[in-house]
């Protein structure tokens, strides 16, 4: 199955960057909250930046990603990001010919480790009718004594569904009732809109990966990390090593810096996302409750996917409006679902209505 999305939406995204005609839902991050990291970066350093680039001398980051998830340091592993522990994670577990089920709609990066393995992929299907929630049934049939992998998302990207505790529990139950080794392991780069303990803390077969670049809106810090058992967790280390080495001093320093000061960044994504979701629901419920868009806004998160009514393919709904109205949202073809899209909505406000407002009026006159 090949989507490129990531290849598409690096393209279109450098194609429309800083053009002040064109409203830009296609991100599934919160707005860069880049004062706030000047300020405690000007703190830390007192002006002096040569700071940032000594050896460092307080706790690191990863006892700091520990201390903030209330788990051990042997239980967390650095990384550039979520894409990068998702290769190192793939790379560590599977072999050629290894059984791996993923969720379906499902995020590029997710699938393109197994695939490039040349591993078994078996779809486990998330429905819109069902709240995009797993069903242990469907899994139950999916699952073999060969299975390595199970793959999700938790908020689950693009639909921003959530998988609770008692969820993630009977999903364990029915996975291992054919073997101990089968591990799962679940993308949590929106998991912290939810305030609750990472999967990994639930039970040893269960991976969790994260980064700073969707909650917090840092990509370019390019900092994720993994929490697993430890047993694991140094088998996945030495393939690191081999990737990337040691990771970056400055990068560490200053995703250490945010992980200090992590109330006030939960305090501005919560302030920005709230307000946003509010301009979603004014702008959108209209057009939900006249049929013309078929789904839920979600309560959490940032990104929204609904059906456009009587469409099969929306990619040439979305060339309409990005070449009429200069919006622009992702077809859901890029996730498995061609008759959705996904609307991003964690960043500038203003932009986001204009956009809403202009997507209105193409639906209400198409």
């Amino acid at each position: 199955m090949k989507i490129n999305y990531l290849t598409w939406i690096h393209h279109l995204a450098n194609q429309i960057q800083d053009r002040p005609d064109c409203y830009n839902l296609l991100y599934s991050n919160v707005q860069p909250p880049t004062e706030l990291l000047a300020k405690h970066v000007a703190n830390y350093c007192s002006n002096d930046f040569r700071q940032l680039l000594e050896p460092a001398t307080q706790v690191t980051l990863a006892d700091r990603i520990a201390g903030y998830y209330r788990t051990q340091h042997d239980r967390v592993l650095v990384t550039s990001s979520a894409s990068q522990a998702m290769v190192m994670v793939s790379q560590t577990l599977l072999r050629k010919g290894d059984h791996v089920i993923i969720e379906y709609p499902v995020y590029e990066p997710l699938l393109a480790m197994p695939e490039f393995l040349e591993t078994r992929v078996s779809w486990l299907h998330r429905r819109a009718e069902e709240d995009y929630q797993i069903s242990l049934d469907e899994l139950d049939t999916l699952m073999t004594p060969q299975t390595k992998l199970i793959v999700l998302t938790n908020l689950h990207n693009p639909s921003s569904a959530f998988l609770n505790e008692e969820s993630l529990r009977n999903l364990l139950t029915v996975a291992q009732q054919y073997h101990d080794q089968v591990h799962i392991v679940i993308d949590e780069v929106y998991h912290d809109f939810i305030k609750e303990p990472p999967a990994a803390l639930l039970h040893d077969a269960v991976i969790s990966i994260n980064s700073l670049s969707k909650v917090y809106g840092l990509s370019f810090l390019r900092c994720g990390w993994i929490i697993a058992n430890p047993a694991v967790l140094e088998q996945i280390r030495r393939v690191g090593i081999l990737m990337a080495n040691f990771g970056s001093h400055l990068t560490e320093t200053l995703a250490s810096l945010v992980f200090a000061n992590r109330e006030e960044y939960d305090r501005y994504w919560l302030t920005l996302t709230s307000h946003n979701r509010k301009i979603v629901q004014d702008v959108l419920s209209p057009l939900l409750e006249k049929g013309k868009l078929i789904g839920k806004i979600p309560n959490v998160g940032c990104m929204f996917f609904p059906q456009v009514a009587n469409v099969s393919d929306t990619r040439p709904f979305t060339q309409r409006l990005a070449s009429q109205h200069q919006v622009f949202v992702v077809p859901g073809d890029f996730f498995g679902s061609p008759e959705c899209v996904r609307i991003g909505f964690g960043r500038n406000s203003e932009e986001l209505q204009i956009g809403l407002e202009k997507l209105a009026v193409a639906m209400d006159s198409g």
